[in-house]
């Protein structure tokens, strides 16, 4: 009999440690299951950051562009007498004169208006910056990538307190093509790949309007191979804007040998209007 109550007890020992091995092991197993499938969320202040850029790069480009030229009146009129002649070219000198003194005038309350609102949407960058940067490092920014931000984000401020402009643009270029990073870790629908294509295409622009020709040269092959593997992954984007970036970047590419900055400036106008356009259908997948 007592035999008999050890058996059973020895059954009933070992049937309790398998069940609680078993039981221990599927919640191991559920576990890190729940945590591979949880979604990275991506702050709605990532938006905000890119548009504030891009106003930034906007007002930087329209004091780059040439000021349109204005339309000379001919102002002397052919007289009879040599004085009053005389005087009439004059007064047409001083009028040319004049006007460009308030042409010159308009231009420079233009510089100061686009200045005053690069310097508020860095604010407004700094601001949602420090929101997505938590978020950032918890879904997986490098230390590296963050400083480099961070490093480029204060190079473009102290530019804009100098009024420096082709510092601030460089800086402003950097941090476009560090958008990528944020692509990568929070899985955007827009790519890594977009952003690094039109970073290329901007020093590529950027250079060739400065006459360093040979330096914009070098963004032609990594220009090519991320807008290649953009479309690689995104086989489902709207063909027609596919096909007029695709033509857009070949004639950018072509403009290096022409070294036209004229040229240069309009064939970079249409591609960045054809970005635009793709980036809008890649936001929609």
């Amino acid at each position: 009999m007592k035999k008999r109550f050890l058996g059973c007890l020895l059954f009933f020992l070992v049937a309790m440690l398998l069940c609680t091995g078993g039981c221990s092991k599927e919640n191991a197993e559920k576990k890190p299951h729940s945590s591979s499938t949880q979604e990275i969320k991506v702050p709605k202040e990532l938006g905000k950051m890119e548009d504030e850029l891009n106003v930034i790069l906007a007002s930087q480009q329209k004091m780059i562009e040439p000021p349109a030229a204005a339309p000379q009146e001919n102002t002397q009129k052919q007289v009879g007498k040599e004085s009053s002649g005389a005087q009439e070219a004059g007064g047409g000198k001083q009028e040319e004169q004049s006007s460009l003194a308030s042409s010159g005038d308009q231009q420079q309350s233009s510089k100061q208006k686009d200045w005053q609102e690069i310097d508020k949407q860095l604010m407004l960058l700094h601001q949602s910056w420090n929101t997505v940067e938590p978020e950032a490092v918890r879904a997986g920014l490098a230390m590296e990538e963050r400083d480099k931000w961070e490093e480029s984000l204060s190079e473009l401020t102290m530019a804009v307190e100098k009024k420096d402009l082709q510092s601030s643009i460089q800086a402003s270029m950097q941090l476009y093509g560090l958008f990528s990073n944020f692509a990568r870790i929070f899985k955007t629908p827009v790519p890594p790949e977009y952003y690094l294509v039109k970073y290329e295409a901007m020093k590529l622009a950027y250079n060739g309007l400065n006459d360093q020709w040979e330096q914009a040269s070098t963004s032609i092959q990594p220009l090519q191979q991320h807008w290649d593997h953009l479309k690689l992954q995104k086989k489902d984007i709207n063909s027609q804007v596919v096909d007029k970036t695709d033509f857009s970047l070949r004639d950018l590419e072509m403009v290096i040998d022409l070294r036209s900055k004229s040229l240069l400036r309009m064939k970079y106008q249409v591609l960045d209007k054809n970005l635009s356009a793709l980036e809008k259908e890649l936001s929609k997948m």
